[in-house]
């Protein structure tokens, strides 16, 4: 019984050796993806602290992008105050622009009531007809500007014909 024991021993040791053998012989293959492993990891965690730093950059910038555009709101809205106050300013001196020649022109039309002598009557019917005059003052300038081009005109139309029958002949 004792051999059997010291038998039974031997092969346990013996089948402890072969298990240990080749557990050992299977190591270096399972060191190998353990060290692959290892690297993956490393490589996804440098991939993992690239994309932290890009996004934590992308958040500052849409920050920084975030305030220009409130300052550029800020600004536009000033800006249109401006114009607003601008185009308000512009009507007033319109205004009173319209308002100045209108009183200059009813002096002026005293004055020159006064200087003429006119009657009331007389100087009435000048000023309903004073636009008309005016139109018919620039008709006959514009008549005139016409007039001398079309003289001048003639006058080269005639020398060219001169010219070109004087080379013809």
């Amino acid at each position: 019984e004792a051999v059997s024991h010291k038998e039974k021993a031997e092969d346990a040791a013996r089948a402890a050796a072969d298990a240990l053998a080749s557990s050992r012989a299977s190591l270096p293959p399972v060191k190998e993806r353990l060290m692959r492993a290892r690297g993956a990891l490393a490589e996804s965690q440098e991939r993992l602290a690239t994309a932290r730093a890009a996004v934590a950059a992308a958040d500052a910038h849409a920050i920084e992008a975030a305030e220009a555009l409130k300052e550029a709101i800020s600004a536009l809205a000033a800006a249109r105050r401006r114009v607003n106050e601008a185009t308000a300013a512009l009507q007033a001196a319109e205004a009173a622009q319209h308002a100045a020649a209108a009183g200059a022109s009813e002096a002026l039309l005293a004055r020159l009531q006064s200087e003429c002598a006119a009657s009331d009557l007389a100087f009435q019917s000048y000023s309903r007809s004073r636009e008309l005059l005016t139109f018919l003052r620039a008709v006959v300038v514009l008549r005139e500007l016409v007039l001398a081009n079309a003289t001048a005109e003639l006058s080269e139309a005639s020398s060219n014909r001169s010219a070109a029958e004087a080379t013809a002949h």
